[in-house]
């Protein structure tokens, strides 16, 4: 019994892995230690505002869902909070305007956009000063600012260092020591 105990847990794992993406409470986990790790990146009062924008309705729906929910119940430090909205991604047009609007402080761009909807949804999002966190870690090579990646079984973080200068993001350089910094 125990052994196939922990064959299904390998098997969920490689799953994990093969997807390339990882669990939201790990994704948030490691979210909530980067933001100790930005300057000026914390509102003067009230929470942090996270969009969780999603590519439709159903599994990747749900999983935004979820991710919200853990970015709301995630430590982030004393007197912080984060509050977490899925936005379904409508068009650049359309995400432009809520960004305008709503002024969120993190984009969370979902691993269930291919590459050419990942551009678009970025190029909603750039020159917001938006920290944008990406699903999956192609993603950063396109242009969101932070990813995660399993190496060896542990998350890793990956840092878009050109992207983040252009958005305003500063990033504490013991930071990008620990980071994959790609482009």
């Amino acid at each position: 019994m125990r052994a196939r105990g922990l064959a299904v847990v390998l098997a969920l794992f490689a799953a994990v892995a093969a997807a390339d993406e990882l669990p939201a409470d790990v994704q948030v986990r490691v979210l909530s230690k980067v933001l100790t790790y930005l300057r000026n990146f914390w509102p003067a009062s009230g929470p942090a505002l996270v969009f969780v924008v999603h590519p439709a309705e159903g599994q990747r729906a749900r999983f935004a869902a979820v991710l919200a929910n853990e970015l709301e119940a995630a430590d982030v430090g004393a007197e912080r909070r984060l509050e977490a909205k899925t936005v379904k991604y409508g068009g650049v047009a359309e995400l432009t305007a809520r960004v305008r609007a709503e002024r969120p402080r993190i984009a969370y761009v979902d691993a269930g956009f291919d590459d050419a909807t990942t551009e678009q949804v970025l190029s909603a999002l750039a020159d917001s000063g938006v920290l944008t966190v990406a699903g999956k870690p192609s993603q950063v090579a396109l242009g969101a600012i932070i990813g995660f990646h399993l190496s060896e079984g542990q998350p890793k973080l990956l840092v878009n260092r050109s992207v983040a200068i252009r958005e305003r993001v500063d990033i504490n350089p013991k930071l990008l020591k620990l980071a994959e910094v790609v482009k």
